[in-house]
């Protein structure tokens, strides 16, 4: 596969104080019980990939509010895009945000389809089996740290508000939005000919350095339809910036 340069465009919009009154509702992690954020990098472009999207569809297909979510996202890279087909949701930053996962976890380069459970463990995104497990680990696993999220429709995007428990200055905090399902008629390349269908594609991600509260504005895509618009929700995350771990998680509607 070819390799593009890389820029991250991992944009945290800070300081306004206006959005702790807006609407939305959120989904706290509860304090002691586990979670899991699942996170795909795939592609259209690749033909190892639609196993792996099944695979993350399925997974949300499992999750349960028991107290102990599952949180799954999809990521598009887009270094497949000069192979064939251009990725419709490929985008420089999720490469950016695999490319740091390499370094972290030891990951032997990039590539699609990969898997990531709490930014601890990755491994092949089709291995169904492998997933279950670390998410069942990570779900067994107490945290002490808890995050609130409240999310309101802003005229550029999504204005998100969140609060932390506790904070320390080696974590930042990631805001995903997220489209639930999407499919794709591809043309060309090693897809060709297939209708692909994906779930919780990350049409948008920021993030801002961890604190006890702050305030993020994720602009829509450009190419984000009403009814896309309408069916969108938040996903945040605390991670840790060296280790990449993650260390609380919550979602949130959008009112």
């Amino acid at each position: 596969m070819r390799f593009v340069p890389l820029r991250s465009i991992l944009v945290g919009i800070a300081g306004l104080g206006w959005l702790s009154g807006c609407g939305g509702s959120a989904q706290a992690a509860q304090s002691g019980p586990g979670f899991a954020v699942v996170e795909l990098f795939t592609s259209e472009g690749c033909s190892s990939c639609p196993s792996a999207d099944d695979v993350l569809s399925d997974l949300t297909a499992e999750a349960s509010g028991d107290g102990r979510p599952v949180y799954t996202l999809a990521f598009h890279v887009d270094y497949w895009d000069r192979s064939g087909w251009r990725d419709p949701y490929s985008a420089t930053w999720a490469t950016a945000h695999q490319r740091a996962y390499v370094s972290a976890l030891s990951a032997q380069g990039l590539y699609t389809p990969q898997m990531v459970v709490n930014g601890r463990e990755e491994f092949i995104g089709s291995h169904a089996a492998h997933a279950r497990a670390s998410i069942a680990r990570e779900r067994s696993t107490a945290r002490s740290q808890q995050l609130q999220v409240r999310a309101g429709r802003h005229p550029q995007g999504v204005a998100v508000h969140f609060e932390l428990s506790s904070a320390s200055s080696d974590s930042v905090v990631r805001v995903a939005l997220v489209d639930p399902e999407s499919t794709t008629d591809v043309l060309t390349g090693e897809n060709a000919g297939r209708r692909l269908r994906h779930v919780h594609v990350v049409r948008a991600f920021r993030s801002t350095p961890a604190a006890k509260s702050g305030d993020v504005v994720v602009e829509w895509p450009s190419d984000l339809s009403p009814d896309q618009r309408a069916k969108a929700f938040v996903v945040a995350y605390v991670q840790k910036r060296g280790s990449r771990e993650i260390t609380s998680a919550s979602r949130a509607t959008l009112n």
